[in-house]
């Protein structure tokens, strides 16, 4: 134990946190909340890898116990949390994914928490801390500690820091890089950088379209978009917002505007349309894309297109995009056969699409635009040019026809529109003029109307009664008839295709020809389930025009279960609101939001909350209407005017914290999404006077480079305490001392002080209060000590002792390996023994072979017992007689050792079977019969008794000690000529004692005196990994070595001599700990961190070595 000196120098050179061993490991830590302690403790994983990571049966222990439920992934590079309450962390975090609860607490003065995977092996361990390295800011400001890099090795406390922000940034990374990361809840974000085109959505494949006269511009945050003070565009979201809203959670719309709306009208700055579909089965827009063949979404019942070989995509006839057919014979849209029965139809039908048709109508062609060939059941609509036309329900002549078919009454009946320019019916040149035209089919069962529409004016109607049948397992196409349809493909643009499970009336029809779009033909008679967020006049609600008053006004509407939600919050510059005025003249961030959880809707601008209002139930947004930013709808009579830039939609309320920061950094021109780090002032916690003292002080000083201003700065105790600094410089280098009187409270020891930015937004500085005096070593951010003596407002002073270093340190001593047990047989019964038998030929029943049975007048004989002609194995001894079904036995023997230890066996010479008992127990039963067994039980046939092998019993009430053998031997007939019995019993006893495996506990540290004098170590004292003060009078000599241990008595019986002293508190731990020496003032001596790996000899981690 006295070999090589640990030094600093040498510490030093494994100062760097190693990397983490885990691919997944802890990342933050929310140990001990600002508020709501109960509920706002979470722990937070990061998957190192690129890969997800399956942790079904994984687990958290320790301090905190959760086990992760079947079917959990941590995605590749991302982040999970588990919370003491997720219900409270998705309410005021805005985390909606969070897992939990777990059991127990997180200890605010730190402890170890362990991930373990299925198998219990440990794949990650943090013993966190609030003190020596660890920052102790997150022990009650708000903050959490945070690991500084997810790469890093977790146990140091050099790898963690404070956040960056109050609450910590649970489930994102802890500091951001400045690039876009998708964020818990994030529905759709529009950056608005692009300088033309659409309008990139980071969070999807779905982008937004502006409309109308919008300019794209560089000014706000990198780009943003110009309503002109003239024009009715708008920003066109598409229809699939709706689905991605949570009923649960709420929503969030925020933007950064500059409107230029003078207060006339109304000015929508976002709103989703209701969900006016109807009976509307199916409708493919072809708006996602005017390029490309990507599938086309179909948002009612989610039949998708999917564009076959030939077919593309091209400009729209009404909205962005629309579908190219070129005639080939293999082209075509697939749309499937229907989810959910969606083609199958008994009441009625319309389809709708827009064209521009580019058919050649020779003679046997056929131009479809949909089909779903189920035979009789089929559903067409197209072109085609029979020579006769002879299938229609009204006789057209020949020549080109636009044809509608489908079964009606159990037939397959056609109706052709001959378009031949009679009565009104459009012509083929008409309808191929290069121009788009709307063409539909109805039939409605009621009526038995079946109808076709060319833009909008009703060209053909016919009557037929019955009720419609469609539906069945082949495959429907837009513009072709199936997937080998060659003479059926389309030839020209097919866009807005739609189907109605009803037949739609001549005003819808005429709306549809009109433009309008097929989820929007429904009437409008009330809000539906929309929202919309915007400007107006006091009062000027929908469907309650005119306003009733002139004050303009910032409006928010939505619907949930409970029915529709308003919200007015007027501009007339009373309170926190502003005046119109005020937001024209600079960029403001607005946020309308609705919190369930919190029965709460609102309107925030930069930030705060200027008007809100009670509402409750679930949200009810779901369904296909369209989404605007800028207007009520994409040509709409309700422009925005002015700049908006960075609108976001969220699934979920966004907390105070959020909207703060999101207004913050829009106000520093930066994406919410940017690290929100401010430049911290240079000012620190330098000196306190111990808590008791009559006038208590605090010492701060700046320790950068710059005069500081302290205006807005805030003092705070967790106690409660608060003080705001006036104005004021301090000077750079120079120390200010603030005493109980200026700041108006006295902390007491343990209490955390903070200094906070003004706002508190940031934590400057932490300290938490020792109970005597305390002051930094350098000025700035740098440890704590205890001073030689208080020196308010000049540097610190301190007494640092180094005479003995931490030199050996024995944590993991090897195993206690075990030893098997050493057996050996003895013979307790000898085959040719004497036995107490009864040969009278009586049943004795089952007494006989208990303990109790008097057997003192049956003779003695030696065995064997015979009346046998034959050889046999051993010395006939004493004679049978012949008669006797059943002959009787009985014999003590005597056990030494612990029947647990004890195995009996036996072998037997026997004509012709027995019965074994022992304590009155049978045990076993040789070449008898089944069934219970009596006196007059035969045995089986034996013809020439033998030396049986080794049978071992089962005995269950074997005594240490006499025990009574007693056998019954039975004959095999009751006339039989022949009898022998000899038995033999051996027992297999310990010959050594085993030893189970065991884990040793023996655990030491050395201390060593590298001077050449004595140095009193009393009051002295082992910190951090274990505790342990030495008593007072230890004195280490020149030179000297002490050992502490934990369990001292064994130690020195295994080295007599040593004087080792102990015990103490805790163990060492078998994989990282720190050893902290520390003097009788509190100041470190010496300290050292140890590793089971890197640079670190794997000998001592059980291998019989100490760390020297």
């Amino acid at each position: 134990m006295k070999c090589v000196v640990l030094c600093a120098s040498l510490l030093a050179s494994f100062s760097l946190p190693l990397l983490a061993d885990s691919i997944v490991v802890f990342n933050e830590i929310m140990y001990q909340p600002a508020t709501a302690e109960a509920n706002a403790e979470w722990v937070e994983l990061h998957n190192q890898n690129a890969v997800d990571v399956d942790l079904s049966g994984w687990s958290i222990a320790n301090g905190i116990s959760f086990t992760f439920p079947e079917g959990t992934r941590l995605r590749g590079k991302g982040y999970l949390v588990v919370a003491l309450n997720p219900s409270w962390l998705a309410t005021n975090a805005g985390v909606t994914t969070a897992l939990g609860p777990f059991t127990g607490r997180l200890a605010n003065g730190g402890e170890r928490i362990e991930l373990k995977d299925r198998n219990q092996r440990v794949m990650d361990s943090v013993r966190y801390n609030n003190d020596g390295f660890w920052p102790q800011a997150p022990a009650g400001t708000g903050l959490s500690l945070a690991k500084r890099d997810p790469n890093l090795g977790g146990s140091r406390g050099e790898s963690w820091v404070q956040s960056a922000q109050i609450g910590g940034t649970p489930g994102l990374r802890n500091f951001p890089s400045g690039l876009f990361e998708p964020q818990p809840g994030l529905v759709a974000y529009w950056p608005l950088n692009e300088l033309s085109g659409p309008a990139d959505d980071l969070t999807s494949p779905i982008n937004a379209r502006p409309t109308g006269g919008l300019s794209q511009t560089t000014e706000l945050i990198s780009g943003s978009l110009r309503f002109p003070p003239s024009g009715s565009g708008s920003l066109d979201l598409g229809r699939d917002i709706g689905d991605r809203l949570s009923p649960d959670s709420g929503f969030t719309f925020t933007a950064l505007l500059q409107p230029t709306w003078n207060g006339s009208g109304r000015a929508t700055v976002f709103r989703k349309e209701a969900d006016r579909s109807g009976t509307l089965a199916a409708y493919w827009s072809f708006d996602e894309a005017s390029t490309g063949t990507n599938a086309a979404l179909e948002l009612v019942n989610k039949n998708h297109g999917f564009f076959r070989t030939g077919t593309v995509r091209t400009n729209g006839l009404q909205g962005l995009g629309a579908a190219l057919f070129r005639n080939g014979g293999s082209e075509g849209i697939s749309v499937g056969t229907g989810v959910s029965n969606s083609f199958s139809f008994t009441q009625g039908i319309t389809l709708s699409a827009w064209i521009r048709l580019q058919w050649n109508a020779a003679t046997n062609t056929y131009d479809a635009i949909f089909a779903k060939d189920d035979g009789t059941n089929r559903i067409t609509f197209g072109f085609q040019h029979d020579a006769s036309n002879s299938l229609g329900i009204v006789v057209a002549p020949p020549g080109p026809v636009l044809a509608f078919g489908a079964n009606i009454a159990g037939t397959y009946t056609e109706l052709d529109l001959a378009l031949d320019g009679q009565n009104g019916r459009p012509t083929l040149d008409q309808l191929r003029d290069g121009n788009a035209h709307h063409v539909a089919a109805t039939f409605d069962s009621t009526t038995g109307n079946m109808e076709i529409w060319v833009d909008g004016t009703r060209s053909i109607v016919a009557t037929k009664p019955g009720q419609l049948r469609t539906g069945g397992n082949a495959s429907a196409f837009i513009g072709n008839r199936s997937a080998s349809g060659t003479s059926a493909a389309f030839t020209g643009v097919i866009d807005e295709m739609a189907i109605w499970s009803s037949a739609l009336n001549a005003a819808e029809i005429s709306r549809l020809a009109g433009g309008a779009s097929p989820p929007e033909l429904a009437p409008t008679v009330d809000g539906g389930n929309r929202i919309q967020f915007g400007f107006r006049l006091q009062g000027d609600v929908d469907f309650t025009d005119p306003p009733v008053g002139t004050t303009p006004a910032l409006g928010l509407e939505f619907r949930t279960t409970s029915g529709f939600q308003r919200l007015e919050v007027l501009l007339d510059g009373q309170g926190s609101r502003p005046t119109l005025a005020a937001l024209q003249a600079r960029p403001t961030h607005v946020a309308a939001f609705y919190d369930p959880a919190r029965r709460s809707m609102g309107i925030a601008l930069d930030g705060i909350v200027i008007g809100s209002g009670t509402a409750e139930g679930r949200l009810d947004a779901a369904g296909i209407g369209a989404s605007f930013i800028g207007n009520a709808s994409s040509a709409g009579s309700e422009p925005y005017r002015g700049l908006l830039d960075e609108p976001t939609l969220w699934a979920r309320a966004l907390t105070q914290t959020e909207l703060d920061r999101h207004a913050r950094l829009a106000r520093a021109n930066k994406p919410f999404y940017a690290p929100d780090i401010q430049s911290l002032p240079a000012l620190a916690f330098s000196e306190l006077e111990p808590p008791n003292s009559n006038n208590y002080w605090i010492e701060l000083v700046n320790h950068g480079s710059t005069p500081l201003e302290l205006g807005g700065i805030l003092l705070g105790s967790s106690s409660g305490g608060l003080f705001v600094f006036p104005q004021g410089l301090l000077e750079p280098a120079s120390y200010l001392v603030l005493t109980q009187n200026t700041f108006g409270f006295r902390p007491q020891a343990g209490d955390l002080l903070s200094l906070y930015t003004p706002g508190r937004t940031h934590v400057i500085d932490s300290v938490r209060v020792n109970a005597g005096a305390f002051a930094r070593v350098t000025p700035g951010l740098s440890p704590w000590r205890i001073p030689r003596t208080s020196t308010p407002g000049g540097p610190n002073t301190f007494t640092f002792r180094d005479q003995v270093v931490i030199n050996e340190v024995f944590y993991k001593a090897p195993p206690i390996y075990s030893v098997p047990a050493q057996s050996t047989n003895i013979t307790l019964v000898a085959m040719e023994s004497d036995w107490r038998y009864h040969q009278a030929g009586e049943d004795l029943g089952t007494a006989w072979s208990e303990t109790s049975f008097d057997d003192s007048a049956w003779p003695v004989g030696k065995a064997l017992f015979y009346n046998e002609t034959a050889n046999l194995p051993a010395t006939k001894n004493t004679p049978l007689n012949l008669g006797p079904i059943t002959y009787y036995f009985r014999k003590t023997f005597t056990v030494d050792y612990a029947p647990s230890n004890v195995v009996l066996r036996i072998r037997t010479i026997l004509d012709d079977g027995a019965v074994v008992h022992i304590n009155g127990a049978p045990v076993a039963r040789i070449n008898m019969r089944s069934g219970p067994v009596t006196y007059t039980n035969l045995a089986q046939n034996v013809n020439n008794a033998t030396l049986s092998s080794w049978t071992t019993l089962v005995v269950s009430n074997l005594v240490q000690g006499e025990n009574l053998l007693a056998v019954e031997l039975h004959q095999t007939a009751i006339n039989s000529d022949d009898a022998v019995f000899g038995l033999e019993l051996d027992a297999r006893v310990p010959f050594t004692p085993g030893r189970a495996f065991a884990e040793n506990s023996e655990q030491w540290i050395e201390l060593h005196n590298r001077t050449g004098s004595a140095v009193d170590l009393s009051g002295w004292r082992l910190d951090a990994g274990v505790n342990f003060t030495i008593p007072a009078g230890t004195s280490l000599p020149p030179q000297g070595y002490l050992v502490v241990a934990s369990d001292p008595t064994t130690l020195n019986a295994k080295y007599p001599g040593l004087g080792a002293l102990g015990p103490w508190a805790r163990r060492l731990s078998g994989s990282s700990d720190r050893i902290s020496l520390v003097d009788d003032s509190g100041n470190p001596v010496d300290e050292v961190r140890y590793y089971n790996s890197g640079y670190w000899p794997e000998a001592a981690d059980g291998g019989g070595s100490s760390l020297e």
